[in-house]
């Protein structure tokens, strides 16, 4: 049989009503918290799939730019000459122009009734 000491006992270890009326309002407070990350990881969740689709509506549109103006380049492909390759240019020799006025040729002058243009 029991005595006052083994009841004594169960009943500091045994939950009380005060403890279960506190056990629920705890468990509905994680329900309400865990529906609101519910709803905000849906949310996140939604934008992300909305920023892939114009991720890749983007993309698409540069590969057709890029097709259009010419071969495509990777990112890992260099533009342009090798760091090794040294050119040098020099500058043509100075010439002189002719006077606009003395250009009589038919291809390049031109006229608006009787008036010419240079």
């Amino acid at each position: 049989m029991l005595t006052n000491s083994d009841i004594t006992k169960l009943v500091s270890v045994l939950a009380s009503k005060k403890d279960l009326v506190d056990l629920r309002e705890d468990v509905s407070l994680l329900r309400e918290t865990t529906q609101g990350l519910t709803t905000a990881i849906e949310g996140l969740a939604s934008a992300v799939d909305d920023l892939r689709v114009e991720y890749t509506a983007v993309k698409d549109q540069l590969n057709r730019h890029e097709r259009s103006l010419g071969p495509q380049t990777t990112s890992n492909q260099k533009i342009g000459p090798p760091a090794t390759t040294v050119r040098v240019f020099s500058m043509p020799p100075a010439r002189s122009w002719p006077n606009t006025e003395s250009i009589t040729s038919p291809a390049i002058s031109a006229s608006i009734g009787n008036k010419p243009i240079y």
